[in-house]
């Protein structure tokens, strides 16, 4: 009987340390599929109906047009990217004036406007695209582990996570000191490698205090030291 509750028990633990995993693994994701989905309608209206000029086509995106806007609407952001709430909250609501001037000129037969509003409507996709998307990917991979060891395991105090997550970050920060600007941020050069070597410092730190002892206060203070020269380097590109 024993064997028996002791079974039931390891599984409930495996089963509530699985779910965490999995709320981890969605909020440091960065993928939004009601884009993706969207992005097939605005194909169609931005490489199809727009240069052709194909009123009819643009009349009838509309039913199309409205769900893709409910829906990104309705999103709920992952926690990684909720720190970009207020700049998706205001794109959303541009788009969403953008609809509805699409659907008026529809309305009305006034076709330049409808050309108009379709323009508006593509770069205000695009806007809600570059909001939630890295500008590098090696940052991207480096936030990953950031909002885990600062939203998770330093509040929890968990240190083999800690230790673990600061080890894989090292490599992370390697190859985000070896990643190259695109060429259309090559004003921000300077600053951006100011901050990604004073970010390397703070990761290196954090690295040797949480190597040498198990010492709570020193290692929430690093992190909180990491975690703020990582939001500098953000910064840069908000």
């Amino acid at each position: 009987m024993k064997s028996v509750k002791y079974l039931v028990l390891s599984l409930f633990v495996i089963m509530q340390a699985g779910y965490a995993q999995e709320e981890i693994d969605h909020e440091v994701s960065t993928d939004v599929p009601e884009l993706h989905e969207f992005h097939k309608t605005i194909y169609t209206l931005w490489h199809k109906a727009w240069p052709d000029k194909d009123y009819e086509m643009l009349k009838s995106l509309i039913p199309d047009i409205e769900k893709g806007y409910q829906k990104i609407k309705d999103v709920e952001l992952p926690g990684i990217l909720r720190h970009k709430k207020d700049t998706w909250d205001n794109h959303v609501n541009t788009l969403k004036q953008y609809v509805n001037k699409y659907k008026t000129a529809a309305a009305e037969g006034k076709k330049q406007q409808l050309l108009d509003a379709a323009e508006d409507i593509h770069s205000q996709f695009e806007y809600l695209v570059r909001t939630i998307r890295p500008v590098l990917k090696e940052m991207e991979e480096f936030h990953k582990s950031v909002y885990v060891l600062f939203h998770y395991y330093t509040p929890e105090y968990d240190y083999s996570k800690i230790k673990e997550t600061v080890s894989g970050m090292t490599v992370k920060m390697e190859d985000l000191m070896k990643a190259e600007l695109p060429q259309r941020l090559e004003d921000q050069k300077d600053i951006y490698e100011k901050a990604v070597n004073n970010l390397n410092d703070s990761v290196k730190s954090l690295y040797t205090i949480v190597n040498q002892e198990d010492n709570e206060e020193a290692i929430k203070r690093a992190v909180n030291k990491m975690h703020s020269r990582y939001q500098e380097l953000e910064a840069i590109f908000d």
